[in-house]
C-alpha cells in the first residue's frame, strides 16, 4: 500500500474484481439496520465478512441479527452519544473472530423538514432550531471516524505481520456536490464529509487506512418520506438501488487500489453498473486550485510528519512561518521538498535540540533557586528556522561516527567541587564503574513497624516506598529511643457521607422471616463455608440474632446489613426448594436472590480511605454473588477491589507479635487474605486477564490451627482444605503466566518444560492432598467435588494447548480432503500423545464428577462454577470425539447438553451461555461430517469433492434458542466417520478415570529433563493461544 495519496485516475466500475479479500474480516456499521445500512451488511456477509450493526432501530436491528445469526451482532446505538458508540466499537472488537476491526462505514444519518430553513416571519422571534441533523450526520460521523483513527492507528501499530489493510468510508451524498435548496443542514452535513474524505485520504495512509467516499443518489429507503417519493417520483426522478451501493461498498473494500476515491451511486440509465467514479475532488496542477491545493499539501504532509516524531505544532513557531512562506510563493512548495529542506537526521537532531533547550530551562532554574548565579547555562540563540543550528550541531558533535562527549566544556559547572567530581569521573575512564561497596545494606529492609493507626482506630498498612515511611525512618535513626515503635499515621482527609455512595438505609430494609434468614444462612455457610473463608461465622450469627432482637434494622451496622443480605441472597441460590422457572425466561431476576441482592447493593458503600475486614468480607460474597448473575466481570471487579482492600490494610504481610491482634483475629486476617487470593486467581483465569498481585510480594503465614486455643479453634474450620485451594491458585497463577501469559510467547522452546514443570506441583498436590479430601469412587461430597473440579480445570488448562495441536494435526475433516495415494498428516509424538491423553481424562473425570453431583441432588443448579467446570471439559470431549469417535465421550458429551440445558431452564445464566456456544460448534461439527459422508460415498465425483472440501465454507448459524427446530435438533450428530482416522490408535477410550495424572508414561515424562520429549511435539505459538 502507498504512504502518500496521489491521484491515480478514477477507478472503472464494470470491470470485475476479486470479492474473496473480505473474507474474515470484521466491520463496523453504523445504519446498518435497514436501508443502504442493511444492504451494506448483507454484501459484506454474503461474502464472507462478520458485521456489527451500530443503529438506534432495535427491532431491525435485532431481527437482521437472528436472521444472520453468526455473522452479524446488532448493539443498540444513539450515534450522536460518544458513549454508545464506544461501547459498540468495543463490542466489535470482542465479538470479532479476528479480534480486530478492519472496515467502518459510517453510514447513519437521516433527512427531514429543516428547521433552520423553515421560518415563520409572523412569530415575535424565532424558534430554536433543532439540530437534529447536524447531529446525526456530522457529530455522529465525527464519532465515528475518532473511534476508526484511534483503534485502526492502534492496529497498525500493534501488527507484526504482513500489512493490515484497514478501510474507512464515509457515507456522504451527492448533496455534496449539489444544490438542494431548502436542506441546509442536510447540504452542509454532507459537504462536511465531503471535506472530512478529503482531509483524511492524505494523512491516513502512513497507518495504512484507506479512506474513500461514497454519494448516492435519491434512493427509495425510510430516509425518503413517503410524500417526498412521490414527489420525485411525479418529476420522473430515477432512483438508486440500495444493491447498487453495496456493490459499490464491496468493489472498495475489496480492492486495496482504491484509496481516496468518491463514488457516486446513480440510476442504470446513467452507468450500467449502477455506481461510478465522480472524480472531480482532484485539480490539475496547473489551475489556481490545484496550485493552491500543493501549497496546502506540502505544508500539511510536513506538520503530520512532524507530529509523528512528536513535536507539537504550539510550541514549534517555526512550522507556522514556513508554511505561510511556502503559501504565499510564487511556486506552491510540493511534499518532495520537505526532505530538501530537512533531511532525516536534521529532523532528528530537531528533537535532541529541543531536548537539550529544556534540560537547560530545568537546570538553570534549579540553579537560581539555590541562589547560584554564577553557573546559570548559556543557551544558544537559534535563527527563524533552526537550521543553522542543526548543521552546527551536527558537526560539534560529529553524528555520523562519534558518540557525544559527555564533557562538553560549554556544559560544564564551574563549581570547584563539581570540577572535581568530574575529574575523578575521568580519571576512571568512560568504561570503568564506581567501586561496589559490599558493606551497604538497605536500611529499608530491617525490621519496622508497618501497621498504623487510622482516625478509626483501626491497622492501617503503610508500605516503605511511602514518604511517611521514610519519615518515620528518620526519626527512628536521628532518635531511637524518643521514637515510638508504632505511630498515629496523622492521615487527614475531607469526609463527607456522599463519597460512600450508599443509596440506601439499614431502616430501609425489611428483614425477612427469622427462620427462613437461619436456615438460609446455613444453607449458604455449607456450601461454600469450607471451600472459602468469607467471615467469622459465630461473630455473624450473634449480630443475626441482636438484629432480630431489635425487630428493628435502625441501629443496625450498614456494612453488617450489607453482608447479611448478600449471605440470604446465596442462600436462596444454593436452597434446592427453589421452583423451576418456564425456559428460555433466563433474566435476571430469576435468579434466585436476587432481592435480597438488590438490597445489598443499596447498602454498599465505597470506604477506600479507612477500609475494614468487613468491607473486604463484603466484596468477596459480592464477587461470588455476581458470578451467578451472570455478571463474570462485575464479579473480578468486587474481587479487585477485595484485593486492593486486602493490601491497604497490609493482610498481605506477616503481622508483627506487637500489633495488638487476638489470636483469633490473626487467623481470621490470615484466611481472609488467602481467600481474596483464591478469588483473584480465579477470576482472572476464567477472564483471561493478568494477575493483579505476584506471589513474591506476599509473605503472609499459611492458614493453621498450630496458634489457636482448643476454644478458638472452634472459629474456624480445618485448614486443610483451604490450603489445598490456595495450593491450586498457586499453580494456576504459574498456568496464566507460563502457559497464556504474553511473556509465554516468547518461551523460545520453552513451553513443554513449563506443562512439565506446571504437571510436577499438580502430581505432588495430588500426592501430597489429605485423604479426606480425595475424591472416592462412590459418592462425591460437594466441598471435596468442587476441590477435584479445580485440580482437574488445573490439568486442563496446562495440556489443551497440547489437544489443540494434536487436533490440528489429525484433523479429519482435513485428512478427508486427501486424495487417495496422496500422503497423510504427519505422526503425532509420544510426547503430545500422552499429553494430550491427560487432557482428556481431566474432562472425563470433570464429566462424571458433575454427573454424580447432579444424580446425588448436590449439583449447583443456579451455581456458576459447576457450569463453567461443565462447559470446559465438554469442549475437550468433543475433541476427543472428532479425533477419535467413541460411545463414551459421545455420552458425556449428551449429557453434558442435558445438563446444561437443565440448569439453562431453570435460570443459570452462565449456563445458557455455554449451551449456546456448545449447540454452535456441534452444529459446525455436524454438518462438515455430513460433507466428509458425502466425499467418502461419492469416489465417482473425487475431484469435485475434494474441491468443495478444501474450500472454506461457513454455515448458518444453529437454530434460535427458542424455537421447536433447536429443541428438537439431533445433536449427536457430531461424530465423524471411522475411516476418517483409521491410522489414529487411541488407547484407554472411554474409561472414567478419578486420577488423570495415574500414567506410567507421563510420570516418565515428568521425571525426565531431556529436551528431545520437548523438540518432537513442534507447538506453534497459534497451539498455544488457546485463552482460558
Amino acid at each position: 500500500m502507498k504512504e502518500q495519496y496521489t491521484n491515480s485516475g478514477p477507478i472503472t466500475a464494470d470491470v470485475d474484481f476479486d470479492k474473496s479479500n473480505v473474507r474474515g474480516k470484521t466491520a463496523f456499521i453504523t445504519g446498518g439496520a435497514n436501508g443502504i445500512g442493511e444492504a451494506y451488511t448483507r454484501q459484506l456477509v454474503k461474502n464472507g465478512a462478520f458485521v456489527l450493526i451500530a443503529d438506534l432501530d432495535q427491532e431491525c436491528g435485532t431481527a437482521l441479527e437472528k436472521e444472520l445469526s453468526g455473522s452479524v451482532k446488532f448493539v443498540k446505538t444513539n450515534v450522536t452519544q460518544w458513549a454508545d458508540q464506544l461501547a459498540a466499537f468495543k463490542q466489535a472488537l470482542a465479538s470479532s473472530p479476528s479480534g480486530r476491526v478492519d472496515i467502518v462505514v459510517a453510514n447513519a444519518g437521516i433527512s427531514a423538514a429543516d428547521s433552520v430553513f423553515l421560518n415563520d416571519v409572523e412569530q415575535d422571534e424565532p424558534d430554536e432550531p433543532r439540530l437534529d441533523i447536524s447531529k446525526i450526520n456530522l457529530d455522529g460521523v465525527l464519532y465515528t471516524t475518532k473511534l476508526a483513527l484511534f483503534y485502526f492507528r492502534k492496529q497498525n501499530a500493534a501488527n507484526k505481520g504482513p500489512p493490515l489493510d484497514q478501510v474507512l468510508v464515509l457515507q456522504g451524498s451527492l448533496a455534496g456536490y449539489l444544490d438542494l435548496p431548502g436542506a441546509v443542514q442536510y447540504a452542509a452535513s454532507k459537504y462536511a464529509l465531503r471535506g472530512m474524505f478529503k482531509c483524511l485520504r492524505r494523512t491516513e495512509l502512513q497507518h495504512n487506512i484507506r479512506v474513500n467516499f461514497i454519494g448516492p443518489w435519491f434512493i427509495a429507503t425510510k430516509i425518503l418520506s413517503k410524500d417526498v417519493k412521490a414527489a420525485l417520483t411525479s418529476q420522473n426522478v430515477e432512483f438508486a438501488t440500495v444493491d447498487d451501493a453495496a456493490v459499490a461498498l464491496l468493489k472498495i473494500v475489496s480492492n486495496q487500489d482504491v484509496i481516496g476515491r468518491a463514488l457516486a451511486i446513480v440510476p442504470r440509465s446513467i452507468a450500467p453498473s449502477g455506481y461510478l467514479d465522480i472524480a472531480i475532488d482532484d485539480y490539475d496542477e496547473n489551475t489556481l486550485l490545484g496550485k493552491l491545493q500543493a501549497g496546502v499539501t506540502g505544508a500539511t504532509h510536513r506538520a503530520t510528519t512532524f507530529d509523528n516524531l512528536h513535536l507539537n505544532a504550539k510550541t514549534d513557531s517555526y512550522r507556522d512561518r514556513r508554511f505561510f512562506a511556502d503559501f504565499n510563493s510564487s511556486r506552491p512548495l510540493s511534499p518532495d521538498r520537505l526532505t530538501t529542506q530537512y533531511t532525516n537526521s536534521q529532523i532528528k537532531w530537531l528533537g535532541l535540540y529541543r531536548q537539550v533547550i529544556h534540560i537547560k530551562l530545568a537546570l538553570t532554574a534549579m540553579l537560581l533557586r539555590c541562589g547560584n548565579r554564577r553557573s546559570v547555562l548559556r543557551l544558544p540563540v537559534a535563527d527563524v528556522t533552526p537550521t543553522s543550528y542543526l548543521k552546527q550541531l551536527q558537526a560539534d558533535n560529529q553524528l555520523d561516527s562519534h558518540p557525544v562527549r559527555e564533557s562538553d566544556p560549554d556544559q560544564d559547572i564551574t563549581e570547584a567541587n563539581s570540577s572535581q567530581s568530574l575529574q575523578a569521573m575521568e580519571s576512571r575512564g568512560p568504561s570503568q564503574p564506581p567501586p561496589a561497596d559490599p558493606d551497604i545494606h538497605n536500611p529499608l529492609h530491617e525490621p519496622q513497624n508497618i501497621f498504623q493507626l487510622d482516625q478509626a482506630s483501626q491497622q492501617q498498612f503503610v508500605g516503605e516506598s511511602t514518604c511517611t515511611a521514610f519519615g518515620d525512618r528518620l526519626l527512628q535513626c536521628i532518635h531511637p529511643q524518643g521514637t515510638p515503635a508504632s505511630m498515629p499515621s496523622g492521615y487527614r482527609y475531607v469526609q463527607n457521607s456522599a463519597f460512600a455512595r450508599q443509596l440506601g438505609t439499614p431502616a430501609a430494609c425489611k428483614l425477612p422471616d427469622r427462620i427462613r434468614s437461619n436456615l438460609l444462612v446455613r444453607v449458604a455457610t455449607r456450601f461454600i463455608g469450607q471451600d472459602y473463608h468469607f467471615f467469622l461465622q459465630e461473630d455473624f450469627l450473634q449480630q443475626l440474632d441482636a438484629a432480630y432482637n431489635s425487630r428493628d434494622m435502625q441501629d443496625c451496622d450498614p456494612v453488617w446489613a450489607c453482608k447479611f443480605f448478600v449471605v440470604l441472597a446465596l442462600g436462596e441460590l444454593y436452597s434446592t426448594t427453589t421452583p423451576t422457572i418456564p425456559p428460555h425466561q433466563t433474566d435476571s431476576q430469576s435468579v434466585p436472590g436476587t432481592d435480597y441482592f438488590l438490597s445489598a447493593v443499596n447498602l454498599l458503600q465505597d470506604q477506600f480511605e479507612e477500609p475494614t475486614t468487613a468491607n473486604i468480607e463484603t466484596m468477596l460474597l459480592f464477587c461470588f454473588y455476581s458470578n451467578a448473575l451472570g455478571r463474570v466481570k462485575s464479579a473480578h471487579m468486587y474481587s479487585g477491589i477485595a484485593l486492593r482492600l486486602s493490601t491497604s490494610l497490609g493482610l498481605h504481610r506477616s503481622i508483627d507479635k506487637c500489633v495488638s491482634l487476638t489470636p483469633v483475629e490473626r487467623e481470621h486476617r490470615i484466611r481472609l487474605w488467602w481467600t481474596v487470593y483464591i478469588f483473584d486467581r480465579s477470576t482472572s483465569s476464567k477472564l483471561g486477564q493478568p494477575l493483579s498481585i505476584h506471589d513474591n510480594d506476599i509473605e503472609v503465614e499459611l492458614p493453621s490451627w498450630e496458634t489457636l486455643a482448643s476454644d478458638a479453634r472452634q472459629k474456624f474450620s480445618s485448614p486443610e482444605h483451604l490450603l489445598a485451594n490456595i495450593e491450586l491458585s498457586r499453580i494456576t497463577g504459574s498456568i496464566m503466566r507460563d502457559i497464556y501469559g504474553l511473556s509465554s510467547k516468547d518461551s523460545h522452546g520453552s513451553f513443554v518444560h513449563n506443562v512439565r514443570s506446571i504437571l510436577k506441583k499438580l502430581k505432588k498436590w495430588d500426592a501430597n492432598v489429605a485423604p479426606s479430601l480425595r475424591l472416592s469412587q462412590g459418592a462425591a461430597h460437594r466441598p471435596v467435588a468442587s476441590l477435584q473440579l479445580h485440580f482437574n480445570q488445573c490439568i486442563i488448562l496446562t495440556t489443551r494447548p497440547i489437544l489443540l495441536h494434536v487436533l490440528k494435526t489429525k484433523n479429519p475433516f482435513a485428512s478427508a480432503a486427501v486424495s487417495p495415494g496422496e500422503s497423510g498428516t504427519p505422526p503425532i509424538s509420544d510426547t503430545a500423545r500422552m499429553l494430550a491423553d491427560s487432557c482428556i481424562s481431566a474432562a472425563r473425570t470433570s464429566n462424571s464428577i458433575v454427573s454424580q453431583l447432579y444424580i446425588e441432588n448436590a449439583l449447583a443448579t443456579y451455581g456458576y462454577f459447576d457450569a463453567h467446570h461443565l462447559f470446559s471439559s465438554t469442549l475437550i470431549l468433543i475433541i476427543s470425539a472428532i479425533i477419535s469417535p467413541n460411545s463414551s465421550d459421545s455420552d458425556a458429551v449428551q449429557t453434558s447438553f442435558y445438563l446444561l440445558k437443565t440448569m439453562r431452564d431453570n435460570g443459570n445464566m452462565a449456563a445458557s451461555q455455554y449451551y449456546s456456544r456448545l449447540a454452535h460448534i456441534q452444529w459446525t461439527v455436524g454438518r462438515l461430517r455430513t460433507r466428509v459422508t458425502a466425499k467418502e460415498t461419492n469416489v465417482a465425483n473425487t475431484t469435485e469433492s475434494n474441491q468443495a472440501i478444501t474450500t472454506p465454507v461457513s454455515f448458518p448459524g444453529p437454530p434460535l434458542l427458542d424455537t421447536t427446530e433447536f429443541e428438537n435438533d439431533d445433536w449427536s450428530n457430531f461424530l465423524v466417520p471411522s475411516t476418517a482416522v483409521e491410522n489414529y490408535d487411541w488407547t484407554g477410550l472411554g474409561n472414567i478415570c478419578v486420577d488423570p495424572l495415574d500414567n506410567p508414561l507421563l510420570q516418565t515424562f515428568l521425571d525426565h529433563t531431556d529436551t528431545s520429549w520437548d523438540d518432537s511435539l513442534g507447538l506453534s505459538n497459534e497451539d498455544r493461544s488457546y485463552v482460558p
